[in-house]
């Protein structure tokens, strides 16, 4: 698995580097879709926000959580090179953009207003999506974040530009900002076409398929993935039914302001699945590395309270539906610190293929966190409702922690890692 070891080649100097390029990636992809956020939060008030984020936030990380653990993160932790492996990633990618399509067209007609004709261009617009995350994964196993940085830029531009030529020329409606995801994301697979080699979508002969050893870890790791998002998905709509359409746009009102802090925790973990998964296979993965990451990770987030604060009176000034409570604010920055740490342990877990353990941890979290925020929605309204998302984390990700270290299965450095 030579390719996967590409994270860690070229000394300290060389994985800094990859790993700043990795959160930069992250950094432009989220820049855009603060950016088109604001503008549905600007032109369409807190009720447009809430669909367009159910849209962006809800339906498309749960498709792309599904995706990612089937074929994203298989390229990365997998011998995508293996020919039985390589046939099984091709009909599930295959599979993937069909559910994916009709995923997106009955989600958007359940949880948002949409008419009809948006529902089909936003499944299409997922789709796309999916598909690009494939070239952006490919381009991540292959340690190339410099390539992954390129690909970024040419989706934000191809995005956003769609939407500069709307404003100029029209209004702006949650139709135009479907058709933003779907430009942005078309040219985007063509740039990854371009810049990865040839041999990676070489389509494998006919042979023997490996999905036993791809559903051996993709299913569990697609599970664990995908329960976060969709519990955050069901929280959402449980605060809109406690409260309303309008709270939840503020409530994500309030996200957006820690965006950055973020989207700098999901790019480290971008690169540290890869960079752990390297170490595991030379046996130099220890639980210690991991905390360092966690606290590294954390402990940025936590400066960022100050900067939070300041910044929210910009964002009371996009809509003209009311402030941002301070409380708010903070809520979101104490989840935002444990978000940052959590990410790198879960990232581990993945590495040495005990995504199954991670998965039932999972369960608990979305149950808590649907049961926690409409209870403090109930209770407080929504300011602190990202506390309750915060205690499900912890709790989903302290239960398969615990049980792995009294089953003595968590890595340690020079010992061969104990896979499911």
């Amino acid at each position: 698995m030579t390719e996967v070891d590409t994270p860690l080649a070229g000394g300290r100097a060389s994985t800094i580097n990859k790993a700043s390029a990795a959160i930069i990636s992250q950094g432009i992809v989220a820049a855009a879709s603060f950016a088109l956020q604001g503008l549905a939060l600007h032109e369409l008030g807190f009720a447009g926000m809430a669909d367009f984020i159910t849209l962006s936030n809800g339906l498309i990380l749960v498709a792309a959580a599904i995706h990612t653990g089937w074929v994203g993160d298989s390229l990365v932790v997998l011998d995508r090179h293996d020919l039985p492996i390589r046939r099984a990633l091709f009909v599930t990618s295959a599979a993937s953009a069909v559910i994916s399509f009709v995923f997106g067209v009955v989600g958007s007609l359940i949880f948002t207003d949409l008419r009809f004709d948006a529902a089909l261009l936003f499944g299409l617009a997922l789709t796309a999506w999916l598909v690009e995350e494939t070239g952006r994964r490919l381009m991540m196993a292959r340690g190339e974040f410099v390539a992954l940085v390129i690909n970024d830029v040419i989706f934000a531009v191809g995005s956003l530009g769609l939407i500069v030529v709307v404003m100029v020329t029209s209004r702006l409606t949650m139709t135009w900002l479907v058709l933003s995801l779907l430009a942005g994301s078309v040219i985007s697979i063509v740039a990854a076409a371009v810049q990865l080699p040839r041999s990676e979508f070489v389509v494998p002969s006919r042979g023997p398929v490996a999905f036993g050893k791809l559903a051996s870890f993709a299913a569990w790791r697609s599970g664990q993935l995908t329960m976060r998002p969709l519990g955050m998905l069901l929280a959402r709509q449980a605060v809109a039914v406690v409260l309303s359409k309008p709270a939840l746009g503020l409530l994500d009102t309030g996200r957006l302001v820690i965006a950055p802090i973020l989207t700098a925790a999901n790019g480290f973990g971008g690169f540290s699945l890869p960079y752990f998964t390297a170490r595991r296979d030379t046996h130099q993965l220890g639980m210690g590395i991991v905390y360092k990451f966690a606290a590294v990770s954390a402990a940025g987030a936590a400066l960022y309270l100050p900067v939070a604060l300041l910044l929210s009176p910009v964002f009371d000034k996009l809509s003209d539906d009311g402030a941002i409570p301070a409380g708010l604010i903070v809520s979101w920055c104490i989840y935002a610190a444990f978000y940052s740490a959590n990410i790198p342990v879960v990232n581990a877990l993945a590495a040495i293929q005990q995504s199954r353990a991670v998965f039932w941890g999972r369960c608990v979290d979305s149950v808590l966190i649907i049961a926690l925020s409409a209870a403090m929605a109930s209770a407080w309204g929504v300011e602190w409702v990202p506390v309750a998302l915060m205690v499900g984390m912890v709790v989903g990700t302290a239960i398969p922690l615990l049980r792995l270290h009294r089953s003595n299965q968590l890595p340690r450095m020079g010992v061969p890692a104990l896979d499911d």
